[in-house]
């Protein structure tokens, strides 16, 4: 008797789509959730995607790169570009607020930039994005606290400090 080893897949499985639905009267998503989460899985959709990892540590992809995530690392992730964060945990663990993340519309950034000039250095940027950016560097910590800071400001104040971060990546 022999046993035959059921082959890999052979075709990749595809990435799912999210919709992302802004609050009305506001100009982005913000949102923060634990791991594992029914929003985290191998997904994409138009929005850009500026993703912070507050705890935990484990394995991305993002398109064809895998690499790894620890806490305080920072990714922004172009329009329909999928993507995935893989903690490594045990059967029935939780990494508690694991992400935050702001979603923006395309629309959004290029109203921004046409609208004021001045925000030109945007656009390297956002055109870098399509393939993901990973941060690093000594000015990352404060990178990481300006994002933290859109959790405990108004609406107002958040989108004045998402430009300003913006401008600092």
């Amino acid at each position: 008797m022999s046993h035959r080893r059921k082959p890999f897949a052979t075709q990749p499985l595809q990435p799912v789509y999210e919709l992302i639905t802004a609050k009305p009267a506001h100009s982005f998503t913000l949102s923060r959730h634990d791991y594992p989460a029914e929003c985290a899985k191998w997904n994409y959709h138009p929005e850009y995607e500026l993703h912070l990892i507050t705890a935990g540590s484990g394995r991305y992809v993002v398109g064809d790169h895998v690499g790894t995530f620890y806490a305080r690392s920072m990714f922004l992730i172009g329009p329909n570009l999928p993507h995935n964060w893989l903690s490594n945990l045990g059967q029935e663990q939780v990494c508690h607020g694991r992400d935050l993340v702001v979603q923006i519309q395309p629309a959004w950034l290029q109203g921004l930039i046409q609208l004021c000039p001045e925000f030109g250095g945007i656009l390297r940027l956002i055109e870098d994005a399509a393939n993901g950016v990973e941060f690093h560097g000594p000015s990352l910590e404060m990178l990481c606290h300006q994002m933290e800071d859109l959790e405990v400001s108004t609406p107002a104040e958040r989108v004045s400090k998402l430009i300003a971060l913006l401008v600092n990546l």
